[in-house]
């Protein structure tokens, strides 16, 4: 009896196992059809907003001369220039959003083919300078009560595809800075815990639930309003960190901040990089 209890069991076990192997495969399926959608929809929207961009960006600075010109000019009313100046503030809000639309265009196309380099076109990298690229590109959208801290401990180089790891920080940084809202202190930070290179985004923010902590990385979950995220960041965020060999970490508590943790394993070709000056 023992025997063919252990057979049932061995027999359930497998039927698990390739019932979970089918769920992943339908999956994997799914996601490669939606992402070859996603591939046909990016292009066929990115070039006219390319386009777009480029001819406000001219017209803006057409604008710009012409305004100067006419203030210059005897008798030109106040509510004359006021109304230019209101041109202005349209042109500038029609670039805003043309820029948005380019940047949603972006996840989706990284969304559709997140693999990127291949491996033979890998490079030692500085994991303090990726996050400081990084911050470069996400403080424009910080407020002025936003602070930022750093702690840079000396860590080996890391073996990766740097453009790919720079939008992975970028992501938890502008993520970081959403979450923050008008004041908070973001915390960056790298660090050596065994053989894996640590590198921490870190803000006191208002937290997250534990049930949007689990859902974080579904492509298409996004908490932002309608409009306002298409849910992607983060699922490719971890889709890079995985075709990297590392994990991401994520800890958070409603009213006490949310810590990402992007875990690389050492390099074995490369030393330590010397801290950049």
């Amino acid at each position: 009896l023992h025997d063919v209890f252990a057979h049932v069991g061995v027999q359930l076990g497998r039927v698990a196992e390739r019932t979970a192997m089918h769920e992943r495969l339908r999956e994997s399926q799914r996601l490669e059809a939606v992402g070859q959608l996603a591939a046909g929809l990016a292009h066929e929207i990115n070039n006219p907003m390319s386009y777009a961009r480029a001819n406000l960006q001219m017209l803006r600075q057409e604008w710009s001369e012409l305004t100067a010109k006419l203030e210059e000019l005897p008798g030109v009313s106040a509510a004359s220039i006021s109304r230019l100046q209101e041109c202005d503030e349209l042109i500038d809000e029609s670039i805003e959003g043309v820029e948005r639309t380019i940047s949603i265009v972006r996840d989706v196309r990284e969304f559709s083919h997140f693999g990127g380099a291949g491996r033979d076109a890998w490079s030692p990298a500085n994991p303090k300078d990726l996050l400081e690229d990084a911050l470069r590109v996400a403080s424009t959208h910080t407020s002025p009560g936003v602070h930022f801290d750093r702690i840079y401990d000396e860590v080996p180089a890391i073996e990766c595809a740097p453009n790919q790891l720079r939008q992975v920080f970028v992501n938890l940084l502008v993520n970081a800075v959403q979450a923050m809202g008008s004041q908070g202190t973001i915390r960056l930070s790298t660090q050596l815990d065994e053989d894996e290179v640590v590198a921490v985004v870190e803000d006191d923010g208002p937290g997250m639930t534990e049930e949007t902590r689990e859902r974080l990385f579904d492509p298409f979950f996004t908490t932002k309003p309608v409009g306002e995220g298409t849910g992607l960041g983060l699922y490719v965020s971890y889709e890079i960190v995985k075709g990297h060999d590392g994990r991401i970490v994520v800890t958070s508590q409603l009213g006490h901040g949310t810590r990402f943790e992007v875990r690389l394993p050492r390099s074995d070709r490369a030393g330590p990089i010397p801290e950049s000056t």
